[in-house]
């Protein structure tokens, strides 16, 4: 497993050998901190790294502990002004904004410290929240850039 210091070398080496060619919005950005990315059981599985115009992330690599490349590509590249890409704040915790809302739709239920996890696939990564109450029922909230969402289970789901 490699560390914070060795993901952040290998994605230079990447951008040497041409990452940014393939999205040109990216050849203006640096990389940023890699941020630990983890499975459902909170197990460390990928490093996300932004790729950084100033404290704004215009696009993302995700490796995974190997150093692998498994993904790269454009945050919200309909989105030309640099002042409504995210910042780097989001890596840090959870928007207040979006836990107010989730407060609000799922009173009664207890939230478990959010960490950052994706659902099925890393190119879908968010923070997981966990609610629980007390008559044991839980539910999983992910909750992205864009917004967020309850993870059914596939056997709830409609349609």
């Amino acid at each position: 497993m490699h560390s914070a210091e060795d993901i952040l070398q290998l994605v230079q080496q990447e951008i040497r050998q041409g990452l940014h060619d393939s999205f040109p919005m990216l050849s203006k950005t640096t990389p940023g901190n890699p941020v630990p990315l983890f499975d459902a059981q909170q197990r460390h599985q990928y490093w996300l790294i932004p790729f950084l115009l100033s404290d704004r992330v215009r696009g993302l690599a995700i490796l995974d502990l190997t150093g692998r490349l498994v993904s790269h590509g454009v945050l919200t590249p309909n989105v030309t002004d640099e002042i409504q890409l995210m910042t780097t704040t989001f890596f840090e915790a959870v928007p207040s904004k979006a836990l107010d809302e989730i407060r609000q739709e799922y009173g009664g239920f207890r939230f478990t410290p959010p960490f950052l996890s994706y659902d099925e696939t890393p190119r879908r990564w968010a923070w997981l929240l966990r609610l629980e109450k007390e008559t044991a029922e839980q539910r999983s909230i992910f909750i992205g850039p864009q917004g967020w969402y309850e993870k059914r289970d596939p056997s709830q789901r409609e349609g």
